[in-house]
């Protein structure tokens, strides 16, 4: 188990990487046949408009396989698309051991909207201060796992080059706006930070929570 946990880390380190450097798309058959990704998983990755979006649907479904091998058979693929030096990168990081008992001790998503008045005001104040609870290198994990666009972030960054929290918080407005006739936008959005959480992205649950009960009083 602790193997596992070493290379899902290793992965995760290396997710830019592999989302701008990689074609996962061409893994898919592979993946389908060692019954790790089934027809559903093929149809959501290919589904996406650019490669870049393909790769990140791919590793987000490889995330949440809970099958042990889905990481092994991940890389025997890539050996067999002649990506060795994607095996090479991904096996050689450095991960160490606390990383790994921080997943052994299961270090989960802990933030709920328990306790706040149903449809709560998401002000652009707030989504400030969620932007500000998570790493500005998350932004394309937390991006796509909102449904979010790589043009979408190409945009945000070409807009506020200079100001990485300005690009998190104009991400997160504008995902705001995209779905401020649901309800339950808070829920949505606390879910979408969640599935960010576990394929990788640098969330620091304890600023998101505090921001969270913010909203209470």
């Amino acid at each position: 188990m602790a193997e596992v946990q070493k290379l899902t880390k290793q992965v995760k380190k290396n997710y830019k990487w592999i989302v701008k450097d990689t074609n996962l798309v061409e893994l898919l058959d592979g993946m389908f046949q060692e019954d790790i990704f089934n027809d559903n998983d093929r149809e959501l990755v290919k589904r996406e408009p650019t490669t870049d979006d393909q790769n990140r649907k791919f590793l987000d479904i490889l995330f949440k396989k809970n099958k042990q091998n889905a990481l092994i058979v991940f890389l025997d693929e890539l050996k067999d698309a002649k990506r060795e030096d994607v095996v090479t990168r991904i096996t050689e990081t450095q991960v160490e051991d606390k990383e790994i008992e921080q997943g052994a001790s299961g270090n989960s998503w802990q933030v709920t909207s328990y306790g706040v008045t149903p449809n709560p005001k998401l002000d652009d104040k707030f989504m400030l201060k969620v932007a500000n609870s998570f790493s500005p290198s998350s932004l394309d994990i937390v991006a796509t796992s909102l449904g979010l666009s790589k043009a979408d972030v190409d945009h945000a960054r070409m807009a506020n080059q200079y100001s990485p929290i300005t690009q998190s918080h104009n991400i997160l407005v504008k995902w705001r706006n995209k779905n401020s006739l649901h309800s339950n936008v808070l829920d949505r959005l606390l879910k979408g930070l969640e599935e960010a959480y576990d394929s990788g992205a640098d969330i620091d649950q304890d600023k998101l929570l505090k921001c969270v009960n913010d909203l209470k009083q």
